[in-house]
């Protein structure tokens, strides 16, 4: 991931921030961090990593400024430019370990941007043309191909020390860069002007727009101190000028109570208030292998970035749910009582940080009022919210009543405006799947046709609609599920053949990675359905489809451990199936496979007991198999 550190004005503490939150990945997340120095205008990255005694680290390495110059030399020959003749970092441009961690996995290395050891090199520095090498010589072509080549490098972040001011020409910094920007702002007009000028220059460029990257911007309030009078003034103002950001950082539930988490959480969370011990010199508060913060300290808020820096590489918004109190989402509440929307936000909220009590008090409290207001499509979410909650909670008897209420209410706004047949669809599915974990087939059988004849209504009327091809697979996946659970398994390979069809069209695969799954599924199921029915050879023929497609969702999705999670229950009942057939070499090799996955698995996430438990179930198959081969043996 690039992440781009930038400040309208020198002298606010942004280098000193990025210094710290490459400190901070290294030791405490044992990241690697490759630091990239683009303050043309005054470079001194170098001088917060020192050596044993205590000098700053030597630059004697050509850097960014005499690579731009090996492309420019090329370009400016007029003939066409072969790939093979652009120039790249390399080792020769880094300068390698300013900090390691302990066990080595951590460090931070560093790209300056010109050797400062040669002569002439800040002449180097002022004298290169932008304008030419942006305007004339497809400098951001370049720049491209550079970020490409930066990516093959061995690092998790790479992390931009970006130029001051309106100096960043064309974009390169904040733009054609960073996956993520770091924007810090210090409590003066200009500071703050001219920060937001940027920060709404990147959110609104067209390269971002057109889906080239997230608009991912972190807005810090920097070198703030909080004895001066009007210190809450310019918090304030920070709060409404650059809260906006949180309308991308936010995930959905969340997004109601932008205003509130951007005060109550981001703000608090990330301020760095002006120290006299850390504002004086290049100071780094992460010095050594990790030791516990405390919560009360100048180095916790610098942490804090640094793991929403963290997040945001693995996850597509800000996760604020271990940070959310009751108290807290009680207070938000207050502020919007009147909204119907704020309860089921706060209802979404407390079932996302695992409260469900509380999350389901607060959908009655929601139904209650659109009950008064006589808001039918409020009436349903809550149904819905409802259902869902109860039954997660076991409560099925009130999951049924609220399912069924859910329905009612909207074949009622069905034969009222006709324009809610999606709403009408989602809610027999939910009563149709209530009814199949009650092992009430019938039931489910008779809203599960209905599903399936709404979805192909909807697509009948938007055939190119992808949501709609999506449900219609799905109602008949539920189908094929029905008479699998009835033994009619005839039936069954019916329906799935049906849902193969639609799911293994090419243009939705491609469009859309649930379809991939739901192929994946669909196979899954008819090696089942076939096995049933002792047609081994097509068992066998779908269960190695299943591994194909799974193996292809997590090749397109590596970080995903849920889809890493489904490859290796692929691998554990192919093995068990050749198992099943005495086939012990095919057996093996299937688990020994699945287990190697699980162990992966397993060590991202130690503590997560299903994970666990699936690397026991391989060992006790791995051991089944042992025993059989022994047996044959004898």
């Amino acid at each position: 991931m690039f992440v781009s550190f930038y400040s309208y004005k020198g002298g606010v503490g942004r280098t000193q921030l990025l210094a710290n939150a490459a400190s901070y990945l290294c030791f405490y997340k044992h990241k690697k961090v490759l630091l990239l120095e683009w303050d043309l205008e005054a470079p001194g990255l170098h001088h917060y990593f020192k050596d044993s005694e205590g000098k700053s680290t030597k630059v004697e390495k050509d850097g960014l400024i005499e690579v731009l110059e090996k492309y420019m030399n090329v370009a400016q020959r007029g003939a066409k430019i072969e790939k093979e003749e652009l120039p790249f970092f390399t080792e020769e441009n880094i300068i390698n370990d300013l900090i390691v961690s302990k066990t080595g996995k951590g460090k931070v290395d560093l790209i300056p941007c010109a050797n400062y050891s040669k002569e002439g090199f800040t002449r180097k520095l002022n004298d290169f043309d932008w304008r030419e090498f942006t305007e004339m010589r497809d400098g951001n072509v370049f720049i491209s191909f550079l970020k490409t080549k930066l990516k093959e490098l061995d690092y998790d972040y790479i992390f931009i020390d970006s130029r001051t001011g309106i100096a960043d020409y064309s974009g390169i910094c904040n733009i054609l860069l960073p996956d993520v920007n770091v924007v810090v702002v210090a409590p003066t007009d200009q500071n703050f002007e001219g920060s937001l000028r940027i920060t709404k220059a990147i959110s609104e460029h067209p390269f971002l727009k057109e889906g080239n990257r997230k608009p991912f911007i972190l807005p810090i309030l920097s070198r703030i101190d909080r004895d001066v009078p009007n210190y809450e003034d310019w918090v304030e103002r920070f709060e409404n000028e650059f809260g906006f950001v949180c309308e991308v950082l936010l995930d959905e539930k969340l997004k109601k109570f932008k205003k509130e988490a951007f005060r109550d959480l981001y703000i608090p969370q990330t301020t760095l208030f002006y120290n006299r011990s850390i504002a004086l010199g290049e100071n780094r508060l992460f010095e050594k292998e990790a030791k516990p913060i405390r919560e009360i300290s100048i180095s916790k808020n610098y942490a804090n970035i640094a793991n929403y820096i963290d997040r945001l590489n693995t996850e597509p918004h800000l996760n604020f749910y271990d940070e959310i109190t009751t108290e807290l989402l009680e207070n938000w509440l207050e502020e919007n009582e009147e909204d119907l929307e704020s309860y089921a936000s706060i209802s979404d909220t407390f079932d996302e940080i695992g409260n469900l009590e509380k999350s389901k008090e607060f959908a009655v409290r929601g139904l209650y009022l659109s009950h008064k207001r006589d808001n039918a499509y409020m009436l349903s979410l809550f149904y819905q919210r409802l259902g869902l909650i109860a039954k997660r909670l076991g409560d099925y008897e009130y999951a049924l009543f609220c399912f069924q209420n859910l329905y009612e209410i909207q074949e009622k706004r069905y034969s009222l405006s006709k324009d809610n047949l999606y709403d009408l669809s989602i809610s027999i599915q939910f009563l149709g799947v209530l009814y199949f974990d009650l092992n009430n087939y019938e039931d489910a059988l008779e809203c599960f046709t209905i599903f399936n004849e709404l979805a192909k209504k909807m697509l009948k009327e938007v055939p190119e609609n992808m949501t709609y091809k999506h449900l219609l697979i799905t109602s008949l996946q539920y189908l094929g599920g029905v008479y699998m659970k009835k033994n009619e398994f005839k039936k069954a390979i019916g329906f799935l053949e049906k849902m193969k069809h639609h799911a293994e069209n090419k243009f939705y695969i491609e469009q859309n990675i649930e379809h991939k799954v739901a192929l994946s599924t669909c196979y899954n199921l008819l090696a089942i359905s076939y096995n049933m029915l002792d047609e081994r050879k097509q068992a066998l023929f779908f269960l190695e489809k299943e591994i194909a497609t799974k193996t292809e969702i997590h090749n397109r999705n590596p970080n995903n451990i849920h889809f890493t999670d489904s490859l290796a229950v692929g691998f554990l009942n192919l093995g068990r199936w050749h198992y099943n057939q005495n086939n012990t070499e095919s057996a093996n090799t299937y688990l020994s496979k699945a287990k190697e996955i699980f162990m992966q698995i397993v060590e991202l996430s130690p503590t997560n007991k299903e994970f666990v438990n699936r690397l026991s179930e391989v060992d006790i198959e791995l051991e089944k198999v042992k025993n059989l081969r022994v047996n044959k043996t004898s």
